[in-house]
């Protein structure tokens, strides 16, 4: 059954069994919110990051207790969240087997046949008959993969005992152009945040399934978006990094006090356009490619006078000189994989790089492909690296005697 999907625009009434558990479930404790930012198969680098990162908030009393996500860090959101129940090092050890051994085949399928299905669509269309492709490949595999690796039911229970007090996922509505966030939350909190008329943000209350992720990394053109909801009430989303790359404004809204926030590149706001149109069928391709195009050429909102306020951080990523080594590790996987034997086995990858060619940034745009072991595991590496090199600069762990050690920035 479709979970029900509606934009919140006013307090929604609680359950009688969250009005009786609420007060004895809330805790006075500060929100700590794991912000999780768009990055396709650089995702592993987030969680490599993640998996230095979280054993020592757990050390200190700090671990987060909210995810959110987009694209997919929207992935990265939903598997620590099903794993927040578990010692942070055993989460972290089960977040990267999970990263570390995860194939291109296992998130979209052979891309020549998908290409060539796709064909007889756009010629179609064409002739003005049907809808017209609506992206090149599909993630039919991803979906699987999805419902298969991460432990729904165990994100479920860790929401619903407080483990987990919001998992907030990002999705970007094709009829709209506006920011959808989806949240399946605990009793703590009691609703939802308004609408942001400013950034175009909506809130909804959701069950987050291996479907609401799917539709975070619908990178437009290249994967389908996706349906939520049915045809009458619901909407067809693509990827939510879109406008938020890195979702911060969402995890603020919905109460948290301190972000850690992992990203494979310097944070920023995509800009946000706000206009509404109205809905229709699925987006076809060039419609996606359109969006794209204004979605990179808007203008940013005004602040309109916003009060803005210091919140402690932690920034796990690459510092402005590293920008590019991700896509450095890519290009040399790439070369390793270059020989007539991978261009067999590793067919799809081969022919991406070839598509693209010997540009000096192939590394960079492939390292968002390349769902391949030998990058993955290269990623968590860097990952793990970078957030280290944050810790050390902050001091941690302490010296002995010398007490704790403030591991949190609030500054810019």
């Amino acid at each position: 059954m479709a979970a029900k999907t509606r934009a919140v625009t006013s307090q929604p009434n609680t359950t009688d069994k969250r009005q009786a558990e609420g007060p004895a479930r809330a805790r006075e404790r500060e929100r700590v919110a794991v912000v999780a930012a768009g990055a396709g198969a650089r995702g592993a680098y987030e969680a490599g990051a993640l998996s230095i990162i979280l054993p020592v908030l757990e050390e200190t009393g700090q671990r987060p207790n909210m995810f959110v996500g987009t694209s997919a860090g929207a992935i990265n959101a939903a598997l620590f969240a099903s794993l927040a129940h578990l010692p942070a090092k055993q989460a972290a050890i089960q977040a990267l087997d999970l990263w570390g051994n995860m194939k291109h085949s296992e998130v979209f399928p052979p891309a020549v046949p998908s290409v060539l299905a796709a064909i007889p669509q756009y010629i179609a269309r064409l002739f003005g008959v049907g809808q017209g492709m609506t992206s090149l490949l599909n993630t039919k595999p991803l979906l699987r993969l999805l419902s298969d690796k991460l432990d729904w039911n165990q994100l479920h229970q860790n929401v619903e005992t407080g483990k987990v007090d919001a998992v907030a996922i990002v999705a970007t509505a094709t009829s709209t152009d506006r920011t959808s966030v989806f949240v399946e939350h605990s009793a703590s909190i009691p609703a939802l945040p308004r609408s942001d008329t400013d950034r175009a943000i909506d809130y909804y209350e959701h069950v987050i399934d291996a479907n609401v992720v799917r539709a975070s990394a619908a990178i437009p053109a290249l994967f389908p978006p996706v349906l939520l909801g049915d045809h009458e009430n619901g909407d067809w989303y693509v990827d939510g990094g879109l406008r938020l790359t890195a979702p911060l404004k969402p995890a603020l809204s919905l109460g948290a006090a301190r972000l850690v926030v992992v990203a494979t590149d310097p944070l920023d706001y995509l800009p946000v356009i706000p206009g509404p149109q109205a809905p229709g069928p699925a987006p076809n391709i060039q419609d996606e490619a359109a969006e794209i195009n204004a979605l990179a050429n808007g203008k940013a909102s005004p602040s309109n006078g916003r009060q803005y306020r210091l919140i402690p951080y932690i920034f796990a990523g690459p510092t402005a000189g590293q920008v590019g080594q991700l896509g450095q590790v890519a290009a040399t996987v790439l070369d390793n994989e270059g020989s007539v034997l991978n261009a067999i086995t590793h067919f799809d990858m081969w022919l991406f790089t070839r598509l693209i060619g010997p540009v000096k940034s192939r590394g960079d745009i492939m390292s968002y492909l390349l769902f391949e072991p030998a990058f993955a595991q290269a990623a968590i590496k860097l990952g793990q690296q970078d957030a280290q090199r944050y810790l050390d600069s902050m001091g941690w762990p302490p010296a002995t005697g010398n007490g704790a050690v403030e591991i949190w920035r609030s500054t810019p």
